[in-house]
């Protein structure tokens, strides 16, 4: 009975010393973030009222180089020229390496961030790359500055004396 109790517990110890794998611990990095490819820098739009459903363009980049292979969430960045991105409206999300605007979109953007009705306009558009749903790992691409003239169609308001 004592063999039997020693040569299971021998046996006990050799199956649970073999079933503990040693896992790898992956650490991933951000090794460059997103380049915007298109549209070029310094392009310009016209934006109208009645082209309001076309499209007015589409950004595309490369895509964000981090370590593995995973899905990169992609967040499109647009600010007045000269304001290093201090206040910005977020142009679309994806998880492609494309955004389309239609004009009434481009048109909401350039309002939100209160550029003058038929006034041309600079901006600034960078795309923010992160990893997972807690946006980790951070990575900004370049800057390009785009020229835009957006619409209102709000009709002007007279004061009557």
């Amino acid at each position: 009975m004592k063999n039997i109790l020693k040569i299971s517990t021998l046996v006990l110890l050799l199956v649970t010393s073999f079933s503990c794998e040693n896992d790898e611990q992956i650490t991933v990095q951000a090794e460059g973030g997103p380049q915007l490819i298109s549209p070029l820098n310094g392009s310009s739009y016209v934006l109208d009222p009645l082209n309001a459903s076309n499209e007015a363009t589409t950004l595309v980049w490369n895509h964000a180089d981090y370590s593995v292979q995973t899905e990169v969430n992609y967040e499109v960045q647009v600010a007045l020229s000269g304001t290093d991105f201090a206040n910005f409206e977020v142009g679309g999300t994806t998880t492609n390496r494309f955004v389309t605007w239609t004009v009434e979109a481009l048109n909401g953007v350039m309002l939100n961030l209160e550029a003058m009705p038929f006034e041309e306009t600079d901006i600034d558009v960078r795309i923010k790359a992160s990893l997972g749903s807690n946006a980790d790992l951070v990575a900004y691409s370049n800057v390009i500055t785009l020229k835009v003239t957006p619409y209102t169609t709000d009709l002007p308001k007279y004061m009557y004396w």
